[in-house]
């Protein structure tokens, strides 16, 4: 589109047109605030009134603008200030491309980013620096987003070191999960977490970004082992007794004997279990 340097539309193309619902003589009746979305109006006032002023004669920016029929349409838009040589008039030459689909995929990547029941972080693909984190990931470790944004992981003491997590993260690559098994993590408080993890080198705006996830697994494997420490007291608890003990399992086949019988018996555990007790 061409547009005034009152923010009027001169000449507008069929593609426009279409992205917007408008004949071409509606929008060249029509200023481009009078199509924009109030919230966003300001944008493309502040970036004329800049060029206008001295300032940068191109600029480049995403805003919503409003269809005829009222919905919203995400646009980026990229524009030049230029002087004609005739008259020396000056006008904006504006490219605007609809890019709705591509931030309803990013509204809806960052919904499930929220809610997601597992920690999730994004990091830069080269620096590792924290770009996002969701509130699962502050619910586990500690550290709130603003606490992590621009630095590492390295930097606030959640790996062991660096080369952890480079071994880590050593196959990762576009577009594959690299799934690693249980690591154990450090919160903000100095404790460790049992997690198991996994990440992906995903594009977001643009720009290639580490997508991690890790499962808080701790509590599972606490109560995994005071159950098998509760089953190591109880067998200590058997072996010990002087009466011979045993178990039988819900059809009447025994399942467990302890030392005792042996003692008592003179015959092998190992040849009865798992015979029939009327046997």
């Amino acid at each position: 589109a061409l547009v005034s340097t009152q923010g009027r539309f001169l000449r507008v193309n069929a593609a426009l047109c279409r992205m917007l619902g408008y004949s071409a003589d509606e929008l060249t009746q029509l200023s481009f605030n009078d199509v924009t979305h109030p919230e966003d109006a300001h944008i493309g006032a502040e970036t004329l009134k800049r060029a206008l002023g001295g300032g940068p004669a191109r600029a480049e920016f995403d805003k919503r603008y409003l269809h005829k029929t009222g919905h919203v349409v995400w646009a980026h838009v990229a524009t030049a200030l230029v002087t004609a040589e005739v008259e020396s008039r000056r006008f904006f030459v504006a490219h605007i491309e609809d890019v709705t689909p591509l931030r309803r995929t990013e509204e809806r990547f960052r919904m499930v980013f929220a809610n997601v029941p597992a920690a999730l972080t994004v990091t830069g693909a080269h620096d590792g620096r924290f770009v996002d984190a969701n509130g699962e990931f502050e619910r586990v470790f500690g550290w709130t987003k603003d606490e992590l944004v621009g630095r590492t992981s390295i930097e606030i003491g959640m790996w062991k070191s660096a080369q952890a997590r480079a071994e880590a993260l050593q196959s990762v690559s576009l577009g594959h999960s690299v799934h690693v098994n249980e690591i154990s993590l450090h919160r903000q408080d100095g404790s460790l977490r049992r997690v198991r993890s996994a990440a992906q080198l995903v594009e977001l705006d643009g720009e290639t970004l580490l997508l991690s996830a890790f499962l808080d697994l701790t509590e599972q494997r606490r109560a995994e082992q005071e159950r098998l420490q509760a089953e190591q007291r109880y067998r200590e608890l058997i072996d010990g007794v002087r009466d011979v003990i045993f178990a039988l399992d819900p059809n009447g086949v025994i399942s467990s004997l302890n030392p005792a019988f042996e003692r008592v018996t003179g015959m092998p555990r190992a040849d009865w279990i798992g015979r029939r007790f009327e046997e």
